[in-house]
């Protein structure tokens, strides 16, 4: 649909970040471990981070009062796109509407302006084979490799007309919601058959 980021055959426009989000910032990198609460508000951390997914495991929370105050900077909007700082960098994935108002350790946040690019595009993109081979070449540090947001602001990216992005993310978003849907299924599927096993060597199904 996009053709070949590299080679950009289609000749679709360029962009840096700095040119496509209205925001480019980065999560709690200061002892964040200090603001830990029982309960609270989420904070995101890259083992959260899957590709165009977040996974809500593992979890730590921020008291209320920090995310207000000392941590309100790294507080997350509905469809902000989180991108893995340190790690499996470049890991990318859009922030749904249940996680407004959350926020974040060390991940790089972008807040794109969507009249120019799509969150679901950004996303994508960064998760593509051609997006993980830029984010390799962009990495800096020694066994624990970072990608930092000076590479984001002056990472130029093809990005086609917002228009044919917009019809895309529609269809990414039925093709993850039918594959939600095909998970559990199978998720239910596998426990049924489990109970069904427990039961035939406990002998309960035998008359």
């Amino acid at each position: 649909m996009f053709g070949d980021p590299v080679k950009n055959e289609k000749g679709w426009e360029k962009l840096n970040g700095n040119e496509y989000a209205e925001k480019i910032s980065v999560g709690v990198v200061i002892q964040p471990a200090s603001y830990y609460v029982e309960k609270g508000v989420i904070a995101l951390r890259s083992l959260n981070i899957r590709p165009n997914k977040i996974v809500l495991e593992n979890l730590v929370y921020f008291s209320e009062q920090a995310n207000k105050n000392q941590l309100h900077k790294s507080i997350l909007k509905e469809n902000d796109v989180v991108i893995v700082r340190t790690g499996a960098t470049g890991t990318a994935a859009v922030v749904p509407k249940i996680l407004d108002g959350c926020n974040c350790i060390d991940l790089i946040i972008v807040r794109a302006d969507k009249s120019i690019i799509n969150p679901i595009y950004l996303s994508l993109f960064f998760n593509s084979d051609f997006g993980k081979n830029i984010v390799s070449g962009k990495e800096v540090g020694g066994i624990q490799k970072h990608f930092n947001i000076g590479a984001i602001k002056s990472l130029s990216i093809p990005v086609p007309p917002i228009g044919i992005q917009n019809r895309f993310a529609v269809i990414v978003k039925n093709i993850l919601q039918q594959k939600e849907v095909l998970n559990l299924q199978i998720e239910q599927s596998e426990n049924l058959f489990q109970g069904l096993l427990q039961r035939s060597f406990k002998g309960e199904l035998v008359k």
